[in-house]
């Protein structure tokens, strides 16, 4: 009986000493709000930076789609004015 009762008193003393460790470590709802919150800054950062860089990329490659463009536009041009003068 006392070997049982040592026991209960072990077992209720290590879960009454690891309590307040356990409710330290536990974030409340407010912190893991803001982790969240924070969170999704980052990303949202990083997204746009992304979104930024692509763009930069991508801005030399328009122009030079649009200078093919144009120069394609005045071939036509050219050969639109060389077969209507044979006609």
């Amino acid at each position: 009986m006392i070997k049982k009762f040592t026991r209960i008193m072990l077992v209720l003393g290590l879960v009454l000493v690891t309590l307040p460790v356990l409710a330290a470590q536990t974030p409340s709802v407010g912190e893991v709000k803001d982790t969240a919150d924070q969170a999704l800054q980052n990303a949202s950062d990083a997204t746009n930076q992304t979104a930024q860089e692509i763009q930069q990329t991508l801005d030399p490659i328009q122009s030079i789609l649009n200078t093919i463009n144009s120069i394609i536009q005045q071939i036509q041009q050219i050969f639109y004015l060389l077969n209507f003068g044979q006609q």
